[in-house]
């Protein structure tokens, strides 16, 4: 069965809630962003996949303007999310997963000869300050598997107090 995109109206509520109301996603205001869901959820390889960041430029981006009525504002940011999952988590997790996918949005000043720099958006990969960014998080969600993750990864320094990993 071939993946089925919709627009997620309740994700992007949610996704402008967090972008507002945390100087971590300052940078993300009034830029333009599309929050889709998907069905069936996505596998890569045996892992199912709970949210995906990426661009959207070109023709895509072009033909999403045009659908809006809208002139051409070039490249932006899409968030998508698993839409069984979804609906099966509580707040404290679709949070979560919010701000683990809008860690994922940046942007980069490309300077174009004779033309002002302009900001475009990029995507942020997996590093460690992402994996820092999501352990702090305190919605993180798994918090067992992290514990051992980081013990098998002493180049990180990762401390746990009591609580947290209880």
């Amino acid at each position: 069965m071939p993946p089925v995109y919709t627009l997620a109206p309740d994700v992007h509520r949610l996704a402008k809630e967090l972008i507002d109301e945390e100087a971590e996603f300052g940078r993300l205001r009034g830029m333009p962003m599309l929050f889709v869901s998907v069905e069936p959820t996505q596998k890569r390889g045996m892992t199912r996949v709970l949210g995906k960041t990426d661009i959207v430029s070109g023709k895509n981006a072009l033909m999403y303007w045009t659908a809006l009525k809208k002139s051409d504002q070039g490249p932006f940011h899409r968030i998508t999310v698993a839409a069984g999952p979804w609906l099966n988590m509580d707040d404290r997790r679709r949070r979560w997963l919010l701000r683990h996918e809008l860690r994922h949005c940046g942007f980069k000043e490309v300077k174009k000869k004779g033309k002002e720099p302009e900001e475009r958006p990029c995507l942020i990969n997996h590093d460690v300050e992402l994996f820092n960014a999501d352990l702090a998080d305190p919605a993180f969600p798994d918090v067992e598997y992290v514990v051992r993750m980081a013990q098998s990864m002493p180049q990180l320094e990762l401390r746990f107090t009591e609580d947290r990993a209880a």
